[in-house]
């Protein structure tokens, strides 16, 4: 759970999630939006996300 929290707050301190109004690819809309490709710039963060994906 601790690990949910930390990513959370990274992800928002990064801006890599974004609150508004979006378009999804598939055409849906969403009120937030996650940019994934921008993760792999974070190295240490990345292995911590891949290592609790594991798991």
């Amino acid at each position: 759970m601790e690990f949910i929290k930390e990513f959370s707050a990274f992800l928002h301190q990064k801006e890599i999630i974004k609150f508004g109004d979006f378009t999804l690819a598939s055409g849906k809309k969403s009120s937030y939006y996650v940019d994934l490709r921008l993760v792999p710039s974070y190295p240490h963060q990345f292995r911590i996300m891949i290592k609790n994906l594991q798991n």
